[in-house]
């Protein structure tokens, strides 16, 4: 559940509260078996600022606890786990011309979860960090009279964490339709790492859609999103809207459900927002350290 409040156009701020659920099973192939249990409370604060009118600056945070419950070798261990997380990215405009745009991107996230073994004088964890940089072409056409809206986007990136290390190269595509009379929005969109120095292989796609019967999202707002990503990868990263900060396992399936209710007090307008998610996939990576 989140807040929004947007003060004229060029500032967002706002924050959001999560609680998740999550199970999962582990094997290291030499007997050592196991499942852990958990649900995590995260609050998210984030800030949107048009610094300029080509330069956007975004930034996001997290912090979380999660009761844990790991079964391993006929014991159970009821332990506390905790979160942090912390991202930020910047976006310049560097050139418009016959209903294209040309833009710059770079961002860069970081998260840790872990739980401490105070028996074994261990730690149960995972972390990960990713900095990015990325050249985005965005093209829009008319559609039968609307907008269509066809964005692509190819970069490099650097990865630290306990999973895989090292540099890659990933590109992305996103297909927009809008019906601005009806408050009507779908778009699909897919991505994949081209290459990396680990030798691993990362990819997601999806399909969204969205009704918004008012006006910048004043009024009622309901989305639909589904995803499909794959079974192999590290521990990662996502954020969707700035709102959502989480740290994830190589996901095989997601689907979202989002509604979210604007009101204006004065020259600002606050949104409130709920979000359902639900994944499913493998496990993440384990460190003992």
């Amino acid at each position: 559940m989140g807040l929004d409040l947007h003060s004229g156009k060029k500032t967002l701020i706002g924050a959001s509260v999560m609680r998740g659920r999550s199970s999962m099973d582990y094997s290291n192939g030499q007997g050592l078996d196991g499942s852990t249990q958990a649900t995590l409370y995260t609050i998210h604060p984030y800030l949107h600022f048009q610094a300029h009118d080509r330069v956007t600056v975004w930034t996001a945070g997290g912090l979380g606890f999660a009761p844990l419950t790991l079964q391993e070798l006929d014991r159970d261990h009821d332990l506390s786990g905790s979160a942090r997380m912390a991202a930020g990215g910047v976006r310049i405009r560097a050139k418009n011309w016959d209903r294209r745009e040309l833009a710059i991107r770079t961002d860069a996230d970081i998260a840790w979860i872990g739980a401490p073994l105070p028996a074994e004088s261990v730690t149960l964890g995972g972390h990960a960090a990713r900095l990015r940089f990325l050249a985005e072409l965005t093209q829009t056409f008319r559609l039968f009279g609307q907008a269509l809206i066809a964005a692509g986007e190819a970069g490099g990136r650097l990865d630290r964490g306990g999973g895989h290390r090292g540099v890659g190269g990933e590109a992305g595509a996103r297909l927009t339709w809008r019906k601005p009379e009806k408050g009507l929005d779908f778009s699909a969109h897919a991505n994949s790492l081209l290459w990396h120095q680990s030798a691993f292989g990362l990819w997601g796609a999806g399909v969204q859609a969205s009704w918004d019967p008012g006006a910048d999202e004043r009024g009622l707002v309901l989305r639909f999103a589904s995803g499909r990503g794959p079974r192999e990868g590290r521990i990662r990263i996502f954020h969707d809207s700035l709102d959502a900060l989480a740290v994830a396992g190589p996901q095989d399936l997601a689907i979202e459900l989002e509604a979210a209710y604007g009101h204006n007090f004065g020259r600002r307008l606050a949104t409130v927002t709920f979000r359902l998610r639900g994944t499913t996939g493998w496990a993440v990576a384990i460190d003992l350290r």
